[in-house]
């Protein structure tokens, strides 16, 4: 990637001349999970106000997708801490189902069934005329391939002591897409569809609205946030803030609010799994509560309910746990290290890194992908 250079978050001049991105391996198009993130862009309009399509194609797609998801090593872990912590099934079809009700069952944003999860987090869209969501760089990097989209330079740390360069794996940025401004969006630069899919699953299940974490030396405060439905909350929104990033003020701090519904600054606590009694895609969402950040954020390293009587996964004892320190299909490099002090990954995050270390650089336009 080259970054480009630095702006505060509140400044709209262009500071970056190039494309964000130089090169993409043609190798990233070998993996399913990314070609069938891929065809899951066209399936949605960017504009809040319409109402998004559902046909039986589309919805093959995404049964794909969370059929490929799941069988990849970081999934087959959360499904079984999140079963073993009682807030998801262990059965793979249930909780392939409870999956679907969080991240693709529509919502309304702006209008009934205008919305979903993953189209806010992993595609973008444009809100009362400003982008909202958009943190994941596969779409960043099509999108600006395309012409659709205009990179405008990273976001300058307010810790100047720290530098951002060209091999940072997580970038908060300013970016304009489809003739439209967000001042700033973080997201993970050269990490799997698999790993933050499960990295955000992980969290919305069994952890805070505001998680702090460091992973590979970056220290990220990890915000997820819940609209309440009795059939199975959905995602509202999910994305990495780096710490140096951190801004009391910043726009995406507290995500739109869908009409009708109101808010709550109390932290989301875990609720047993049960399974959905419908099919999710036929529920019209119920008005719930968008979470704003909590009062106060969560100090350790690792999710949980209650920080007082969670336990992090032991990797040598847990009957549960996947052979995460093996390297097998991901044979990739590892993010360079801030600082040599930096603390090392714990609990969840740590397997998770073990499982996807290092499912970065690939930096080479994909022939044939436009």
């Amino acid at each position: 990637i080259n970054v480009g250079g630095g702006k505060r978050m509140y400044e709209t001049h262009d500071a970056a001349q190039e494309k964000l991105f130089v090169m993409v391996s043609d190798s990233v198009w070998t993996r399913q999970t990314y070609k069938l993130l891929y065809a899951l862009r066209d399936n949605y309009n960017a504009e809040t106000g319409v109402v998004e399509s559902d046909t039986p194609e589309e919805r093959r797609e995404v049964s794909d997708f969370l059929d490929a998801v799941i069988a990849t090593r970081p999934m087959e872990y959360v499904r079984k801490y999140c079963a073993a912590k009682n807030v998801a099934s262990l059965n793979k079809d249930e909780f392939k189902k409870m999956l679907q009700q969080m991240w693709f069952s529509l919502y309304r944003r702006g209008v009934q069934n205008d919305s979903c999860g993953f189209e806010h987090v992993f595609l973008g869209e444009i809100h009362n005329g400003e982008v909202a969501g958009f943190h994941n760089w596969v779409h960043l990097w099509a999108e600006e391939k395309k012409g659709n989209l205009d990179y405008r330079g990273y976001i300058q740390p307010r810790n100047r002591g720290e530098k951002v360069c060209n091999n940072d794996r997580v970038l908060g940025c300013q970016l304009a897409w489809r003739g439209q401004l967000k001042s700033v969006t973080t997201l993970f630069v050269g990490t799997s569809p698999e790993f933050e899919f499960a990295l955000y699953t992980l969290y919305f299940l069994a952890g805070l609205e505001r998680n702090n974490v460091t992973i590979h030396g970056y220290e990220i405060c990890l915000r997820v946030y819940h609209i309440n439905s009795k059939w199975g909350d959905k995602v509202g929104s999910a994305f990495p803030e780096l710490m140096s990033d951190s801004d009391s003020n910043r726009v995406e701090a507290a995500p739109v609010k869908a009409s009708g519904v109101g808010g709550n600054s109390t932290p989301h606590a875990a609720v047993p799994y049960t399974a959905p009694t419908q099919a999710s895609h036929d529920l019209a969402p119920k008005p719930g509560t968008w979470g704003k950040p909590a009062p106060q954020q969560a100090t350790h390293d690792v999710p949980g309910p209650q920080p007082t009587v969670w336990s992090p996964p032991n990797p040598q004892t847990d009957a549960f746990n996947t052979p995460a320190a093996q390297n097998g299909d991901y044979n990739t490099t590892p993010a360079p290290q801030h600082a040599a002090n930096d603390a090392q990954p714990e609990g969840c995050v740590g397997i998770l890194l073990l499982i996807l270390k290092g499912l970065l650089g690939f930096m080479n336009p994909p022939k044939g992908k436009e």
